[in-house]
């Protein structure tokens, strides 16, 4: 397995890898989530690799792209309650299911703890949705811990 920075031409490989994380959240919550569509989500992933603080790594086995991850470093001034502080936020983690429990996502993440390294985050933050039992049980088997708790309501507005 090797793990590179993603490049432009890599855009296609990205919106694949995606599609099959967007499905799931479709399937899973169709008032919040659009079904997967690869012409708007080349468009968005484009636009997010031209933004400085998001990076996007590619993981690629058997010569195959195999999982990608996409994160962002985000900064929070102080202010009069908090301190400030600088963290890279995971957005995705996704490793096709023909590659999923060989390392792949734990590859992806131990790039992700040396780019925080190297980008001075002390600390890096991921959330997830609350039917993901996979990505619960995959984050907890790596340390990470709860933190906050997120609520919601429907309304009918």
């Amino acid at each position: 397995m090797t793990i590179r920075e993603a490049r432009a031409d890599d855009l296609e490989a990205l919106v694949a890898l995606n599609a099959e994380i967007q499905t799931l959240h479709h399937q899973a919550l169709p008032q919040l989530f659009k079904p997967a569509a690869a012409e708007p989500a080349k468009a968005y992933f484009a636009a997010l690799m031209g933004e400085a603080a998001n990076r996007f790594l590619l993981a690629n086995a058997d010569e195959a792209v195999a999982g990608y991850l996409f994160c962002e470093r985000r900064e929070r001034p102080e202010t009069a309650l908090t301190y400030a502080s600088r963290a890279l936020y995971i957005h995705h983690l996704g490793v096709r299911p023909g590659y999923r429990r060989q390392g792949i996502g734990r590859g992806l993440m131990a790039a992700a703890r040396s780019l925080a390294a190297e980008t001075a985050c002390g600390r890096i933050e991921v959330d997830f949705w609350a039917f993901n039992d996979a990505a619960r049980d995959f984050y907890a088997a790596l340390g990470f811990v709860s933190c906050n708790e997120r609520w919601w309501q429907e309304t009918r507005a």
